[in-house]
């Protein structure tokens, strides 16, 4: 039967001191991974915002001269592009 060669203590100490850092990063790449999500989610939020802005603007001209040719091109437009599943433009609700 093998017996157990007894471990020194220098031994025991690095052991954990190497889990102790391999915790710590593993830690450490969570958080950082979760703040890159988190940033890249407002900066995509932040993205549709700008071009929702911006295809607000483009489509007040149509509604406001009631144009529906212009209306229905900027909507054709719109149709093409594939950050767009579906576009309707249609007058705000006044509060």
């Amino acid at each position: 039967m093998a017996t157990k060669l007894p471990v020194s203590i220098s031994v025991q100490i690095s052991r954990v001191v190497v889990l102790t850092a391999l915790i710590a990063v593993a830690l450490t790449m969570f958080a950082m991974i979760s703040v890159a999500a988190l940033l890249a989610r407002s900066a995509a939020e932040q993205r549709a915002r700008t071009i929702a802005e911006l295809v607000a603007a483009s489509a007040e001209v149509p509604l406001v001269l009631k144009d529906a040719e212009r209306g229905r091109a900027l909507d054709g437009a719109l149709e093409g592009r594939a950050s767009f599943g579906h576009t309707k433009v249609q007058r705000p609700v006044a509060p």
